[in-house]
């Protein structure tokens, strides 16, 4: 296993942490911090593992869209 295959599920295990705090919502920038390349949001937003709230804020998917996930995503637009 290479640097970068471990690299990802870390990345990915990052963001689902900030994620949690966050009521479930996380901007781009925030993922972009960790490492994600435009490229992998858009993979990760077309095979529906983050859902698009804004086109800057996202939720992951199975997370519930709450008042206050809709307000964290507002306060991180």
């Amino acid at each position: 296993m290479s640097h970068l295959d471990r690299m990802v599920p870390r990345m990915d295990e990052l963001l689902a942490r900030l994620a949690a705090v966050q009521h479930g919502v996380f901007s781009r920038t925030q993922a972009r911090d960790l490492g994600f390349s435009a490229a992998q949001i858009r993979y990760r937003l077309e095979t529906g593992r983050w859902v698009e709230i804004t086109p800057r804020v996202y939720r992951i998917a199975g997370s519930p869209g709450t008042e206050r996930s809709l307000l964290m995503a507002t306060v991180l637009s």
